[in-house]
């Protein structure tokens, strides 16, 4: 995936990872938050929503449902 120049200010490349990681097979966004949680250094909740909507928006997890 590509950032935009800025955005690495926002978007930080092991949550990215972690998320990509979690939802190899199909998953919840509540499960993903919780997973997120466990990371070393957590995102809060806003930082948690908006990567996941960053890996929607580039395509690299799928709504299903």
């Amino acid at each position: 995936y590509m950032l935009y120049q800025g955005m690495d200010q926002f978007i930080r490349p092991e949550t990215i990872q972690k998320i990509l990681y979690s939802a190899r097979k199909m998953t919840t966004v509540a499960d993903l938050s919780e997973k997120l949680a466990s990371m070393e250094n957590p995102p809060d909740s806003t930082a948690t929503r908006m990567h996941i909507m960053f890996c929607l928006k580039h395509d690299l997890l799928e709504f299903v449902g």
